[in-house]
């Protein structure tokens, strides 16, 4: 008897070890935070492996490893309401740099090093005192042409530092022909890089990884995660939660004349704290006077009073810049051959929405809406999808302020349009570029719901795309590429 109980004792044990279900307990990872939240997913050590494996990089070849892991359970266990923040600030930060990238021919998975970087905060301060989105030293970004002094600081501005920060990573790759050695150049320097290539007589970012400086180190990981994290945050149950900014449709205003944030918030009716949040690079509550004239960021409404009274008192006369929307994430059609750039995105709609509502909020009418969807009547469901198309060219003539209101983000449903593979040549090119929407099944979605959604797309288009045949029924949350609509 007791050699029975004995050996029931260990049966039980190793049932406790390997799982109820059959699995390792290290394999049976629980994604619940701290907090006990309810309606989190589960996951397991092979399910991360096979979406790294499976995440459409156009910058390096992603690895799974435990520092990846690392980072990646920070982003969707420890962290979860620092990355849903993240994810609300890229719908304010990422058509920024998308439209940067394209214009230069760049890889738009760049987008998320500012996640690294900063938290696509850009008034973060690091402990070496590196400034902004893109995290620039003063001599590094002085070099890049950004201005930094009592009154203004660019690191800080989401386009100016932007295009510093693209402009010292095309430098870096010209100079490694390898992304993953460019991004450890951005952080490290490219002295160390390069110290460190000769220690491991390897080009091999992971080769010579040991031989470089422990943050640098974990600097390709932690960009690995932050791709990860932008591309399945939705399997993690992770919410953006959009900064109130977001949800207006951002003016860019050239002045001329100092105007400090007292006089544009009587002009404006903002507060001067909402004014600030939009022009983290003013550093003095103003903006100074200079010749070739200060941009500042401010809802479409309220721009127009600040033009009507700048238009009486400034010499030059003020104008208006072209300005990234928020959660507009899109891919431009054109190769860059003309001045007028289409854009196309998709548009959820939600419960109590109008055609009517949606195409005054997209700056476009309701016949084009109902040609660009093929409609037959103004009748619409929540949940469906409307492609929308707009312009990038300079921002057109603002109406009446009585027809104006803030346009809401649109709920990020999917991951961005996924570019051409950039191809590791010296020197960056303009691929022609392919565009394609990137949808993840739902529960108890098919093929054929798909269809019903996107009109444009085919059964037959679906299966060619994805190399689908009747051996392999996609399952929910595999990603299904589709065709752009024209």
């Amino acid at each position: 008897m007791p050699r029975l109980c004995t050996s029931l004792l260990l049966i039980m044990g190793l049932l406790c070890h390997i799982g109820i279900a059959g699995q390792p307990e290290a394999d049976r990872i629980n994604v619940l935070t701290p907090k006990g939240l309810d309606g989190v997913p589960t996951f397991t050590e092979k399910d991360l492996e096979e979406r790294i494996q499976n995440l459409p990089s156009t910058v390096l070849f992603p690895q799974y490893n435990s520092a990846v892991k690392g980072y990646i359970h920070k982003y969707v266990m420890r962290s979860r309401d620092h990355t849903e923040e993240i994810l609300g600030r890229a719908a304010m930060y990422f058509p920024i740099f998308e439209e940067q990238l394209t214009e230069r021919g760049l890889p738009l998975d760049l987008r998320c090093l500012p996640i690294v970087e900063s938290a696509l905060n850009p008034n973060a301060v690091s402990s070496a005192f590196a400034v902004g989105l893109w995290q620039f030293m003063p001599e590094t970004a002085r070099e890049q042409g950004l201005r930094i002094d009592r009154s203004i600081d660019e690191r800080r501005d989401p386009y100016r530092s932007t295009e510093g920060a693209l402009d010292f990573l095309t430098k870096l790759y010209e100079r490694f022909g390898d992304w993953a050695l460019a991004l450890a150049a951005y952080n490290a320097g490219a002295g160390r890089v390069n110290r460190a290539i000769k220690k491991a007589n390897s080009t091999d970012f992971w080769k010579i990884r040991d031989y470089l400086p422990h943050e640098t180190r974990n600097y390709v990981p932690a960009f690995i995660a932050a791709m990860y994290v932008w591309n399945y945050a939705h399997l993690h149950n992770l919410q953006p939660q959009l900064p109130a900014e977001a949800a207006h449709r951002i003016a860019r205003v050239r002045v001329f004349n100092k105007l400090s944030f007292s006089q544009i918030s009587d002009l404006t009716n903002l507060t001067e704290s909402e004014i600030s949040a939009l022009n983290p690079a003013l550093r003095r509550q103003s903006v100074p006077a200079t010749k070739d004239g200060v941009t500042i960021n401010l809802p479409v409404f309220s721009a127009q009073r600040l033009i009507d009274f700048l238009a009486l008192t400034d010499h030059p006369t003020p104008h208006l810049l072209p300005a990234a929307q928020p959660g507009n994430y899109a891919q431009t059609n054109s190769q860059g051959q003309s001045q007028t750039k289409s854009r196309t995105f998709w548009h959820l709609v939600t419960n109590g929405e109008t055609l009517n509502a949606i195409a005054r909020n997209y700056g476009c009418t309701t016949d084009e809406l109902m040609e660009w969807n093929q409609l037959n009547t103004t009748t619409i469901r929540a949940n469906e999808h409307l492609i929308i198309h707009a312009s990038t060219q300079p921002f057109v003539p603002l109406e009446p302020v009585s027809r104006l209101s803030g346009i809401s983000c649109p709920r990020l449903v999917s991951v961005p349009i996924a570019p051409v593979r950039f191809e590791p040549i010296r020197s960056p090119s303009h691929p022609h570029p392919r565009l394609f929407i990137e949808h993840y099944l739902e529960r108890g979605q098919s093929l054929l719901d798909i269809v019903q959604i996107f009109p444009h797309v085919t059964l037959e288009t679906i299966l060619e795309m994805n190399n689908l045949d009747g051996n392999r029924v996609p399952q929910p949350g595999d990603l299904i590429r589709l065709p752009l609509a024209h």
